[in-house]
This record gives structure tokens, sequence and C-alpha cells, in this order.
């Protein structure tokens, strides 16, 4: 959808007035943070100023009311025809008409400079081996893993104060109860006010995981129901406790959680408790800063607990060699892309 079209769509929206299809157009058209920021701005206005309930408008005091703040002459089509009837198009004029008696004494201008005045959005992202602290317009501090991506407004703009993810990052929300702060990582949304906590959502992993250090979060998130369509969850987690969210809808699990466990990524610190080597393969990747690659399919689900320090890389894969017979190898032939590690065998506890 183009801005003009969702710039037309915006006061229909506002009056309850659009189709099932427009609606299902707008909807998919909020995904855009650009979009949505502008309609929170238009919503902000209509509800901080409305004149009038919708079920009670009275056309001709709308029509009256308009023609007096913008000093037009009778338009060529008639109310009946153009304004009372949503399934029928709204020129500008009348759409423009339509925000005018919606945002009351907000007047025109204020909301000219709303549309014309988004918050601009920065992109910012880390590579491999990498972290990278911010302050966001609010005073908010993040802390950004390796691999990871974040999406945010150069001000915070609206009541909402909203980022997207791609990976981890660690938050310390400035507390701000009138402006809900919001983190979208793709179906699961977190809300605070104010508070400590930790966010892994990797593109390339089938979980997200939200852990709360100190505060309140509520987190919601799609679940598959029994039925087999998609349903809305929401979960409030209390300090220390984590949430485990499976991308797919299928599982979700709510438990307490070690700080270091969760937080050592932010002292360059890897913990690993039980876990398969294939769920090691990424954090590995993106602490060391370079690729590794599982070459034989036997040795994904070797199992492994430790917990890595101030070790190298190649100190780490020696042990995994020693403690599963788990061959690690070199590959140096990538052209300007530095080294590749390759992990073989032919299964756990392996002398060969």
């Amino acid at each position: 959808m183009t801005r003009k079209e969702f710039e037309e769509l915006i006061p229909l929206k506002l009056l309850g007035q659009l189709s099932n299809e427009e609606s299902n157009r707008f909807d998919l058209a909020l995904k855009d943070p650009e979009f949505k920021q502008q309609f929170e701005n238009w919503k902000e206005a209509w509800n901080s100023t409305r004149l009038f309930e919708v079920n009670d408008l009275n056309i001709d005091a709308a029509k009256k009311n308009i023609e007096e703040r913008i000093k037009v002459g009778e338009p060529d089509f008639t109310w009946e025809e153009k304004f009372v009837y949503p399934q029928k198009r709204y020129f500008r004029w009348q759409w423009a008409a339509a925000v005018l008696l919606l945002v009351g004494t907000v007047g025109i201008w204020k909301m000219t400079d709303l549309l014309k005045s988004p918050p601009k959005w920065v992109a910012t992202s880390t590579a491999l081996g990498e972290i990278r602290r911010l302050t966001l317009s609010d005073g908010t501090e993040v802390l950004l893993n390796a691999a990871t991506k974040l999406k945010f407004p150069d001000a915070f703009s609206s009541k909402v104060r909203e980022v997207y993810l791609e990976g981890e990052a660690w938050f310390d929300v400035k507390a701000n109860p009138q402006h809900v702060f919001l983190v979208h990582t793709g179906d699961l949304t977190t809300q605070v006010t104010g508070t400590h906590f930790n966010v892994k959502a990797f593109p390339n992993e089938d979980r997200i995981e939200v852990a709360l250090i100190s505060g309140k979060v509520s987190v919601e998130y799609n679940y598959l129901q029994a039925n087999g369509k998609q349903g809305k969850q929401v979960a409030e987690l209390k300090p220390m406790q984590r949430i485990s969210h499976r991308t797919d809808g299928t599982e979700d699990v709510i438990d307490y959680f070690q700080k270091e466990e969760v937080l050592g990524w932010k002292m360059g610190v890897l913990t690993f408790k039980d876990v398969p080597l294939r769920e090691m393969i990424e954090p590995l990747s993106r602490r060391f800063g370079v690729p590794i690659e599982i070459k034989d399919e036997q040795i994904k689900n070797c199992r492994f607990t430790t917990m890595i320090i101030d070790q190298n890389l190649e100190d780490v894969l020696a042990a995994i060699e020693f403690s599963h017979g788990i061959k690690f190898e070199v590959n140096q032939s990538l052209a300007g892309q530095g080294k590749k590690y390759l992990l073989t065998g032919k299964g756990c506890n392996s002398n060969n």
C-alpha cells in the first residue's frame, strides 16, 4: 500500500467505515512501523479532542462545522451520496472533512503537521563478535548482542514507545507509566513501563525468549488452538521468570532462570546446561565472530554442559573434541571471508 492510499484510509478507520477488504489491507499496512506511528498520531489527536461520538454524528451539524472551518463552497456531490454511505469512495475533500469533524478543536494545521512530521526510524545492527550499547531518546538503555538488528524512532512522539528487534538485547527501560514501551519480535510483543529484561529472538532459532530481571512485563503472543487456528495469549512475568515461546505457536513454557544463564553474554560468558551441540553452534559463532558448521548429522544431538568465560574458540572446540571425540577442522578456502570451522564425527563419545 502506498502512503497516499494509507492516508486516505485513516479517517475511514477512525470513523469505523472501512470495508472488510480495506480493513484487511489497512491492518497489513500497520505492520510497517512508520505507517503504524502515523496512525497512532492521528488516533491520539482524535481520542483527546473529538467532539462527537460516532453513533451520535449529525451530518447537518458536521457539514456546517466543516464549512466554517475551511471556508469552501458547496462541493459537487450530496452528503447523502458521499458521506453517509461508507461503500462509496471518499474524495480528498471528504476525508479531510471527516477528520476535521473527528479531531474537533485540534485544528487542521496541527493535524497536517502530525502527518508531515512522522518520526524518522533508525535501523542499527551488530556484526558477529560485536556487542553495542545504545541510549534511546527517552533515556532507555539497550545493549545489543552480536548478530542483532534493532529498529527504533529517533524520537518517541506518541503515547507508545516501540522498537523492533531481531536477535538479542538487554533493556533498561526508562520508567514512564504514561508511555508504555513495546518490543516487537515476530509474533510476540513485550510491554513494559519501566524495568530490566532480556529478549532473545534470533530468526534462525525456533524460540523467542523473554527473561525479566526486575519490575513487571506483559508478553502477548500467538498460540495454536485445538481447532488449528491462531489465538492470542497474554502472560505476566515476575522477576527472574522467563517465557520460552515456540514461533509455531505449539508450546510456551514459563520457568525461573539463573542470571548468568541469560545475561552471561553481556560479559562475554556463555553457559550451556545439557544442551545439544546443534544449539551451541549459533551462540559460539556469535561470541567468537566466525562461522561454525556441523558437517555430520550424527553429532548434532551430542549434549554438553559447560561454561565458557575467557577461552578462545579453538580451546573450546578442543574440549568438545576431548569429551565426545568430535573433530574440528579449519577451512580457510573462503576467499576474503576468513576462517570457517567444520565439526565432524561418527557419533557421541566416539574415538574416531
